[in-house]
């Protein structure tokens, strides 16, 4: 006796076959069909597969060029990130000195928490941390213009990097949803 689901389940319906691999198997078989087409016995076949095979492979380089630009967004929230710990840490001497000491209030307005606030940041506490420096206004005079610019050049920095995040990482979840559904059409033809 023979298990009828070996002959007719998905073959194809499996998390180890790539979209891409089902795509060019796809098209392999839509090319040798159509050169065999000869009698017409394929002609509906073909209608069916080729415009499947269309929005698979649309949605395949959409979501490559998708997925790219949010490792973009992303190395950009990273360098973001990056550079404002090493600022805050580079600079916090400076920052003490300008504002009378690691005692003082001012100084504690950056830093209520010490250095280590800043080494051991991570990105879910940027945008506090970013806030909390945005506030270098108060201190400008003491800090200087340039250094008060820099410090508040990171708050924008920030909210930019990440809200441009955000919404690349928006698209990636949308073109898997919409590839999902077009691999689910080439699957059953």
């Amino acid at each position: 006796m023979t298990n009828n689901t070996a002959y007719f389940d998905n073959k194809y319906d499996g998390t180890n076959i790539k979209p891409t691999c089902l795509y060019n198997f796809g098209s392999v078989v839509k090319t040798r069909i159509t050169l065999r087409n000869d009698t017409g016995i394929f002609t509906s076949v073909i209608a069916i597969l080729s415009p499947a095979l269309l929005a698979f492979g649309n949605e395949i380089i959409s979501l490559d060029i998708t997925i790219n630009l949010k490792l973009a967004a992303t190395s950009v929230t990273d360098t973001v990130f990056k550079n404002f710990k090493t600022a805050m840490s580079d600079n916090e001497r400076a920052i003490a000195k300008a504002l009378g000491g690691d005692s003082t209030p001012a100084y504690l307005s950056f830093y209520p928490h010490k250095i280590a606030e800043y080494y051991e940041a991570s990105k879910i506490d940027m945008t506090v941390l970013t806030s909390r420096i945005f506030d270098a206004e108060a201190n400008k005079v003491a800090l200087g213009v340039d250094h008060t610019a820099e410090l508040k050049a990171f708050e924008n920095l920030w909210t930019l990097a990440l809200a441009d995040q955000q919404l690349q990482l928006g698209k990636v979840a949308g073109g898997r949803i919409a590839r999902s559904t077009n691999r689910i059409a080439v699957e059953k033809h």
